[in-house]
């Protein structure tokens, strides 16, 4: 299921129907038994909450999780509140009750796995701290989080909702930002038709830390949306900044105003967000490293609304 298109929101609207349904009007008759039930079901949303794109859809939807939640809790605490706690002789009262527990072990260790992607400082050096490329809008990173660790946060390493996006290590701390509307969509409406309807496209891309243009690729041309592209970043420009290399990707074809050799500044625009890129929804690519473009991989901090040195993860909005 690729990570940029609507399916895993309606995977979990789907499953989380069936289960919601199926736990609020037929809930297990021991107390024991709806308790492990119910944390099965808030580790089942907790996994969805993070993993997947919701802006993708509707930013606003994910909160609908938290709200189911809380309202099986109350649910079970008024039907089963006077119902005894453990089960009684039924041999499957006892194989459920085992059932529940291994699931119980098995979606905490797997949620455990994506939480590390909110983990920056297992990273052995000084992360980048950079000055966040985007700045007239309201932000959403689509893809992003630590990839070397965690699991499923960030599809340029270990991601579940893979699309195009290739297994390249040195992308493994690399984000890929939206633009969000302030009502929880991407475009001038629900479902934009195309990519000149998304609020991000020809968003202004300034550089993010003081260095010298190290690269620059032009020429690919924006495509419709969802559209097959001929290469991964599209036109980017790799900026050195002391000992990092910063690569900006998804930039809008013939709009790049700096060259190789420039120095640039935090207030220099380095071109404009195109749909150049993979996938083909206009949106800013990003990612550091040292040793080299293809080096080790380097977390990235950044500035927002109430701090400066913010990792960027799936799910996490910037207001610069």
């Amino acid at each position: 299921m690729p990570w940029d298109s609507g399916t895993p929101v309606l995977v979990w609207f789907l499953f989380t129907l069936l289960l919601t349904l199926w736990l609020w009007f037929a809930p297990p008759a021991r107390k024991l038994m709806a308790i492990l039930a119910w944390l099965n079901y808030a580790l089942i949303q907790l996994f969805f909450f993070l993993v997947v794109d919701w802006v993708v859809v509707l930013y606003y939807l994910r909160f609908l999780c938290i709200i189911l939640v809380l309202a099986l809790a109350l649910r079970l605490w008024r039907e089963l509140r006077r119902d005894p706690w453990l089960p009684g002789r039924n041999p499957w009262e006892y194989t459920n009750l085992v059932f529940s527990l291994i699931l119980l072990a098995g979606l905490g260790y797997l949620n455990a796995q994506v939480l590390r992607s909110y983990d920056y400082k297992s990273y052995p050096e000084d992360p980048l701290l950079a000055l966040f490329p985007l700045r007239h809008g309201m932000y959403v990173i689509a893809n992003g989080g630590n990839g070397l660790d965690g699991w499923g946060m960030n599809n340029h390493v270990h991601g579940w909702f893979d699309g195009e996006t290739p297994d390249d290590q040195h992308m493994a701390y690399g984000i890929d930002v939206f633009e969000m509307r302030i009502r929880g969509y991407l475009g001038k409406n629900l479902f934009p038709k195309t990519f000149q309807d998304y609020e991000g496209f020809m968003d202004i891309v300034y550089s993010p830390c003081m260095g010298v243009v190290a690269y620059v690729e032009d020429g690919h041309p924006d495509v419709p949306l969802y559209s097959p592209v001929d290469t991964h970043l599209g036109n980017y420009v790799i900026i050195q900044c002391v000992d990092f290399y910063v690569t900006l990707g998804g930039l809008r074809n013939g709009n790049i105003l700096v060259k190789i050799g420039d120095r640039v500044t935090l207030q220099n625009e380095i071109g404009f967000i195109g749909n150049s890129a993979a996938p083909a929804i206009p949106h800013l690519h990003m990612h550091a490293t040292v040793g080299g473009v293809t080096g080790q991989p380097v977390p990235m901090l950044h500035e927002g609304t109430f701090a400066v040195d913010q990792f960027a993860v799936r799910n996490k909005v910037f207001i610069p």
